[in-house]
């Protein structure tokens, strides 16, 4: 039996936080208020509109319907698809309505229940129970309070808090959503019906070394009959005021852990920028976005060429997707032409500069971040012009001749960012711009990149991995989204294509949607690339496809027609 100090104190905060519950709901059992549900009077309004009037974050088409609230809501049950169906009824609208926005604070006397897509805009404050977020996307503007927890399931969905966010655990997979919370709080990874071993929970230093042991901090009761993660029974323990973890006295570690772990410390400094996902949890839960690298047979290129009768994909769609990919590079070979007759001096301009913290940058700015209070960004006060790329470097030299102490994280610019090159985010770059960004490509990685007006980039985006994010709360202007389990957008206001794609993914990896077909011919979609996209190991490279894009190649050819 091995009871390493870093466990003893991560169960003895777990302890505390169960304490914290089981005393306010003895509170609530002595002092039971009375609740009046409060629905407001309701308009439908589009998006187009809600984004002009109320500057929120979307990713629908402009011309799609919200239903809006005009003052507090308060609900005694869970806001669920039946609850907003049960406030549309007596309206009438043409068109798909997708979500509420409610411009005041939101109460709700039971979860916010985001299944199968339920998407909500808080104009103010939230409170409820709990939030289970997947598929659609929670926005509070303001502070929210969820009384037994948050579970963020999948990166399709999404949950944002601009405020600072109270709750007990935030359980995580894959989601983009807060890593901690303004109170004291446990994080963990997990998914509904994943295995044991897949479970992680962040107890400190050695815990990254023992990570398929760290579910045996668990509550047994937490596990469904198949040996699985079940959410719904943590949240039956934690609503029931029962401990979701051990107590100190029960632990037991069944598996021996080597004495060359120093289990001295505890990371006191983890950031809520850094994911800290168990590698073994692999799986790609994105229903549409699976790389399916196991179930197709190894066919090569040339016996695929040679009998056409074996593809699956449907010629008819193959063509009209060329035929757009075609239209979508005569317009860069355009601008490229434009580019070269109109040169155009370029005058780098950095505005006067100053280290803020991230505390005064949210009240001054609304930003939504998440670093500790106290730690810093480089504020620029107007537009900024950059004569190559945003980098690591070019904030190293943004930075010489200031003095500071703590930590530094970024920079936010209060005006315009215009630049003649790319937002290079590695290892970890954070971009936070208040009016509108121009470029020529955007690679999103593990920092993150914030655009409350429009972004216009010239050659097209591309994100990797969940660590990071690029959120564009006005329109997205690009020829091409390239993405893989990133939270990005995947919709452009402009004629562009979409596609799966990871640097260095081997060929079946890569999945483009050219139509019904696709679907179901997968390992073959990437048949539509230009070959020399591909790296000598055959492998797919970002940066040969950029660089096919940037001299007015077109990165899409039908091999089958070579």
């Amino acid at each position: 039996m091995v009871e390493p100090q870093e466990i003893q104190e991560f169960l003895q905060n777990a302890t505390h936080i169960n304490a914290s519950i089981r005393q306010q709901l003895a509170l609530d059992q002595e002092n039971q208020p009375a609740w009046v549900a409060t629905i407001p009077e309701k308009e439908i309004i589009t998006y187009k509109e809600a984004g002009s009037r109320f500057k929120i974050f979307h990713s629908f088409e402009e011309d799609y319907l919200v239903l809006l609230f005009k003052g507090d809501v308060v609900i005694d049950g869970d806001l669920n698809d039946q609850w907003i169906d049960d406030c549309l009824k007596g309206l009438t609208w043409t068109g798909p309505l997708l979500g509420v926005l409610i411009d005041g604070n939101l109460t709700v006397r039971g979860d916010i229940v985001d299944d199968p897509a339920v998407s909500v805009y808080v104009l103010e404050d939230l409170s409820c129970d709990f939030v289970f977020s997947k598929d659609g996307g929670v926005s509070v503007n303001g502070n929210a309070t969820v009384k037994y927890g948050v579970y963020g399931e999948n990166k399709e969905g999404m949950f944002i808090v601009f405020g600072k966010l109270y709750t007990p655990y935030i359980v995580d997979l894959e989601h983009s959503m807060p890593q901690k919370a303004a109170c004291n709080h446990i994080y963990f990874v997990a998914q509904d019906k994943m295995e044991k071993e897949e479970v992680f929970i962040y107890y400190g230093e050695s815990s990254k070394y023992a990570q398929e042991e760290t579910h045996l901090l668990l509550n047994p009761l937490v596990w469904n009959d198949d040996a699985k993660f079940s959410i719904d029974q943590f949240v039956k323990l934690v609503k029931s005021g029962e401990n979701p973890f051990l107590e100190k006295d029960q632990i037991q570690i069944k598996k021996q852990i080597t004495d060359n772990i120093d289990f001295s410390e505890i990371e006191k400094n983890f950031l809520g920028k850094s994911k800290l996902i168990n590698k073994k949890v692999t799986a790609k839960l994105d229903s549409h976005k699976l790389l399916n690298k196991n179930i197709v047979e190894q066919v090569s290129e040339q016996e695929m060429i040679e009998n056409d009768t074996n593809s699956m994909l449907d010629e008819q769609e193959i063509q009209e997707f060329l035929h757009n990919a075609d239209q979508i590079n005569a317009s860069i070979r355009q601008q490229l032409a434009l580019d070269q007759e109109n040169q155009q001096a370029w005058v780098a301009t950095v505005p006067e500069k100053e280290i803020i913290t991230f505390k005064e940058a949210g009240i001054r700015f609304k930003i939504s971040q998440y670093f500790e209070e106290d730690d810093l960004v480089l504020l620029l006060k107007g537009d900024v012009v950059i004569d190559g790329d945003l980098n690591d470097q070019w904030i190293d030299d943004c930075l010489k001749g200031l003095t500071w102490t703590g930590r530094l994280f970024g920079v936010l610019i209060d005006g315009n960012l215009t630049i003649r090159g790319d937002i290079v985010d590695d290892p970890a770059v954070n971009v936070y711009v208040l009016k509108d960004l121009s470029c020529d490509f955007i690679f999103s990685k593990n920092g993150g990149i914030t655009v409350k007006g429009d972004a216009r980039a010239k050659y097209g985006v591309y994100g990797e991995y969940n660590d990071g994010l690029l959120i564009v709360f006005g329109k997205l202007f690009t020829p091409y989204i390239i993405d893989q389990d990133h939270c990005m957008p995947q919709e452009a206001a402009c004629n562009h294509i979409y596609f799966i794609a990871q640097d260095r993914a081997e060929k079946e990896g890569v999945f483009i949607d050219c139509g019904d077909s696709s679907e179901d011919a997968r390992e073959e979609t990437h048949l539509l690339l230009d070959p020399l996209v591909w790296n000598e190991d055959a492998e797919f490279s970002i940066d040969q496809f950029v660089k096919l894009v940037k001299s007015g190649e077109n990165p899409f050819k039908y091999i089958k027609d070579k």
